[in-house]
C-alpha cells in the first residue's frame, strides 16, 4: 500500500474548480468570492474525503491520486471550509450533494463565452524562449545579460493572460526617456475601453509581480504615470525591456504576442 501523501490538484483541476465555482463559495447561500477584485485567490480548496490521515472524512481505500481528483474537491471560503470539518453534520454524502448542487448551477447557466473567459487562469503557462536573441544589438551583452533577460521573461509565467495583454498594450503606448519607461493610465483606459476597476485590477496584479511601480501623480493632472519595473538593480532587465520595445513597437501585434502568448522567440531571426 502506498504511503499517504497530500498531492496538489493539477492545473486543469484547479481551472475547472474555479470555473464551476462561479467565483462563489460552494456552501449554500454563501456568496463569498473565491477571487477578489485584485486577482488574489482567497478561497480554499476543500477535500470531501481528506488528503491526509486524521483529516475529516479520510478514506484509507483511496489512492493519493484519487484524493486530488476533481470529484473529491470543492471551493469554499475560509469560514465554511472550517465549518464543514464537522463530519457528523457534514458526512461524505452531504458534501457530495453540496458540490453537485453548486456546480450544477454553473453548468446550467454558463455560455460558451463564459467558459472561454473563465477557464484560463494561466496556471500552466509555458514560454517559447529565444535561442539566439539575434534581432537585438548584442554588442555590449555579457553572460549576465542573457541570464537577466531570461529571469525577466520568467516573471511573466504566473501573470494571468489578460494582465499580460494589458502590460503589452501599456508598453506599446509607453513613453521612453533613457531607461525610464512609463505610461499614462488615463490614455490606456481610453485605448482599451476599460473602467477604473478593470484598470486597477491589472495594475495590482502587475505590481504584485514586480512589473509596475506605484502611481506617480505629483504633477496631476498634467502628468500621471506608472513606471515599468524589473527585479534587478543593475539595469540589465530594464535595458532588455527597452530593447524589446524599440524592436517591436513598429509591429504592435508582435509585441502583444511577445507578452500575451509568451512567444519570446520573436527575438530570433
Amino acid at each position: 500500500m502506498e504511503t499517504v501523501k497530500r498531492l496538489n490538484p493539477t492545473p486543469t483541476t484547479q481551472r475547472t474548480l474555479f470555473l464551476l465555482s462561479r467565483n462563489e463559495c460552494a456552501f449554500p447561500v454563501c456568496t463569498q468570492r473565491m477571487v477578489d477584485e485584485a486577482g488574489h485567490y482567497i478561497g480554499k480548496i476543500c477535500h470531501i474525503e481528506a488528503a491526509n490521515v486524521g483529516g475529516p472524512r479520510f478514506n484509507a481505500a483511496q489512492s493519493n491520486e484519487d484524493r486530488r481528483q476533481f470529484s473529491n474537491l470543492m471551493l469554499m471560503c475560509g469560514t465554511h471550509h472550517d465549518i464543514t470539518d464537522d463530519i457528523i453534520k457534514y458526512p461524505v454524502n452531504v458534501m457530495q450533494k453540496l458540490k453537485a448542487e453548486h456546480e450544477g448551477q454553473a453548468l446550467s447557466g454558463l455560455s460558451e463565452a463564459d467558459i472561454q473567459r473563465f477557464v484560463d487562469f494561466s496556471l500552466a503557462s509555458t514560454a517559447q524562449y529565444p535561442v539566439s536573441f539575434s534581432k537585438l544589438d548584442l554588442t555590449y551583452w555579457d553572460d549576465r545579460s542573457f541570464e537577466e533577460a531570461k529571469r525577466f521573461m520568467d516573471m511573466f509565467l504566473n501573470v494571468p493572460t489578460l494582465s499580460r495583454s494589458f502590460y503589452a498594450h501599456a508598453l506599446n503606448n509607453s513613453y521612453m526617456e533613457g531607461l525610464a519607461l512609463s505610461f499614462d493610465p488615463r490614455e490606456i483606459q481610453i485605448r482599451l475601453n476599460i473602467n477604473d476597476q478593470e484598470l486597477m485590477t491589472h495594475v495590482a496584479i502587475l505590481q504584485r509581480c514586480g512589473l509596475l511601480s506605484d502611481l506617480e501623480n505629483d504633477e496631476y493632472p498634467q502628468v500621471v504615470r506608472y513606471y515599468f519595473t524589473t527585479s534587478d538593480f543593475d539595469d540589465y532587465q530594464i535595458s532588455f525591456l527597452c530593447s524589446v520595445k524599440t524592436l517591436l513597437s513598429q509591429n504592435p501585434h508582435m509585441l502583444i504576442d511577445f507578452f500575451e502568448s509568451l512567444n519570446f522567440s520573436h527575438l530570433d531571426d
